[in-house]
């Protein structure tokens, strides 16, 4: 709820133990110090504190977020073939229609919204690099117009990103790359190759070697149990190249078709728990800044915010990524003036996560964080829609602790506790 940890030493443990569990009835000055900063720190609270109905305002706050956040989809064909990939190709792109409808969307939006991002995402989005870059120029302008904040980013299979080819988006706005490499060379090779099953991995190493010297690259690793035990080995190659300089790397459990296929070598949520734990502690020990947590108290996903849209290059508007060809989208069209037209109870399905109502969710300590989980997962597929944290949360604790206190190199120490206890914000 608050974020707040604090280290202690075993030796004060038991005194801890006695007052939160309500046992201490004289306090001393240093008891009565320990139990200000707890409550101070929201590791203790007031009795008539009703956290439940605190988060819920929260929820509310950010749904009422006027930020604009668009996935732009300039094609759905990719140049892999990877086995487990869940969308379908298809040859439609976009025209120059589709990106005057876009500007003029955007552009209308932003005379109410407070900021703009923008990822472009596919298929492989970079099959259309000069769309990209004459749109992403006129999004960027726009921005700058209306004194708007704007975030470019971009999701790529890196096999295009040639030193030329990003040079030319890092100077068009974009700010992030996501690139996935699924494990050393004869595994990722096996698993993300090119039509005809080119192996794709040398390739993308190498345009990434130029590429984090010059702008974030977010590295996502896709597991299941065919790539599990290599995901080890791959860290150690990229440590061996010197290839570590990522800004985070992820690692995610295949969900094959969007989570609807049983494929029995997927990794269901709680199974692979136990695997992103491990491999998390192990890219935070050869010194890869590993994603651990949001940076605040927010939403699990945006696509729980009223104004994210995916914009396919049909012009359909979808709300999740991995929903594609479900029954229930898409929620809408773009128009040829920029105006969205919308299915309102396509719409209003996904922002109808229960949450709040949620017995599960009401009693779970790590419902600050998650705010209700995966709205695909929960709604359509009604399965797993937690994340791994929760399943390991010892785990995730003592990571988040390790990258805060490598991040701060210092914890505010607060002393006249007995035994000096240090709280790490």
């Amino acid at each position: 709820m608050t974020r707040a940890l604090i280290q202690v030493p075993q030796t004060l443990r038991p005194t801890l133990d006695k007052l939160l569990g309500g046992k201490i009835l004289n306090e001393s000055p240093s008891i009565a110090r320990l139990k200000r900063i707890l409550l101070e720190c929201g590791f203790m609270i007031e009795s008539d504190v009703d956290e439940i109905e605190d988060l819920r305002q929260t929820y509310r706050n950010i749904s009422n977020r006027s930020d604009l956040i668009l996935s732009l989809m300039p094609t759905l064909r990719c140049n892999m073939a990877c086995p487990y990939c869940f969308e379908v190709p298809r040859s439609v792109e976009m025209d120059v229609s589709t990106a005057n409808a876009i500007a003029r969307f955007v552009d209308y939006q932003l005379a109410d919204c407070d900021s703009l991002a923008v990822d472009w995402y596919g298929g492989e989005p970079l099959l259309c690099i000069d769309f990209i870059i004459s749109l992403q120029k006129r999004l960027a302008n726009i921005a700058a117009r209306h004194n708007r904040p704007a975030k470019f980013s971009m999701t790529t299979n890196g096999y295009l990103l040639t030193p030329t080819v990003c040079d030319a988006l890092i100077e068009s706005g974009i700010e992030s790359f996501q690139v996935t490499i699924d494990g050393p060379r004869e595994v990722h090779d096996s698993r993300r190759f090119l039509h005809g099953k080119k192996p794709s991995f040398d390739v993308i190493v190498e345009n990434l070697k130029h590429a984090v010297d010059r702008v974030d690259v977010n590295l996502r690793v896709n597991v299941d149990q065919t790539n599990a035990n290599s995901v080890e080995r791959l860290l150690d190659d990229l440590l061996n190249i010197n290839l570590t300089a990522f800004h985070s790397v992820t690692f995610k459990a295949v969900l094959p078709a969007g989570g609807c296929d049983d494929r029995s070598l997927a990794y269901s949520i709680p199974e692979f728990a136990p695997w992103s734990a491990r491999l998390v502690q192990r890219a935070i020990e050869l010194g890869f800044s590993a994603y651990v947590e949001p940076d605040k108290v927010q939403e699990f996903c945006s696509v729980d915010l009223p104004q994210q849209w995916i914009i396919g290059p049909d012009r359909n508007i979808y709300k999740c990524a991995d929903s594609f060809d479900q029954e229930r989208d898409p929620v809408g069209q773009l128009s040829d003036d920029g105006s969205l037209c919308l299915k309102r109870d396509g719409v209003d399905f996904w922002l109808s996560k229960p949450i709040f109502d949620d017995p599960r969710c009401r009693k779970c300590v790590y419902l600050p964080q998650c705010m209700g989980g995966c709205a695909l997962k929960k709604l359509v597929h009604r399965k797993d829609w937690c994340p791994e944290e929760r399943y390991a949360l010892p785990d995730y604790v003592r990571r988040l602790f390790e990258m805060r206190t490598r991040k701060s190199n210092s914890a505010i120490i607060s002393p006249g506790i007995e035994g000096g206890a240090q709280p790490v914000f």
